[in-house]
């Protein structure tokens, strides 16, 4: 069940869900979830095609760097930075950082302990989720704090009123 949890197409699912029957707090959440997992999946193929590393399953005994295997590879774990990606931003937005790490975290060991991945795998996604959701957090928050490109101001005259355009640049 950890491991599902993990899985973004899960994960994008329950946050569609949110999103269509939650307040617009719960929408912001959701739809920066889901920019989040869009993040990892570009993050996680590349960096799964640069490292092309063996999985556990493939040789019990050592662990095997730039097979050239894409098909397979394990490091980093997509499933650890899904949920350590979700868990920041979620955690954020409902200030539950407590709650939303620790079951992040059951996803990243349910990886190890299916012998899907190494630890460093599920240890490196961790990290990479952990980033790119505070990124998309960050980036909203910023967003949120400029003023408008363009602003029209209505200013009151004596004998009428005039519209002010300003904009930044």
């Amino acid at each position: 069940v950890a491991t599902l949890c993990g899985d973004g197409w899960f994960e994008v699912g329950a946050m569609a869900a949110l999103y269509q029957f939650g307040s617009a707090r719960d929408q912001q959440a959701a739809a920066q979830a889901v920019e989040g997992q869009i993040d990892v999946a570009v993050v996680a193929t590349l960096v799964k095609w640069a490292f092309s590393a063996s999985r556990p399953g493939a040789d019990e005994t050592a662990r095997h760097w730039f097979t050239g295997s894409f098909g397979d590879s394990s490091f980093a774990s997509g499933h650890a930075m899904s949920a350590f990606s979700t868990a920041a931003i979620l955690g954020h937005a409902y200030q539950a950082e407590w709650l939303a790490f620790p079951l992040a975290a059951l996803v990243a060991y349910s990886r190890v302990y299916n012998q899907a991945h190494w630890p460093a795998d599920t240890i490196a996604g961790a990290g990479l989720g952990t980033l790119i959701g505070y990124t998309v957090v960050a980036l909203h928050a910023q967003a949120a704090a400029q003023e408008p490109a363009i602003r029209f101001t209505a200013v009151p005259l004596d004998n009428g009123a005039q519209v002010v355009v300003s904009w930044r640049y």
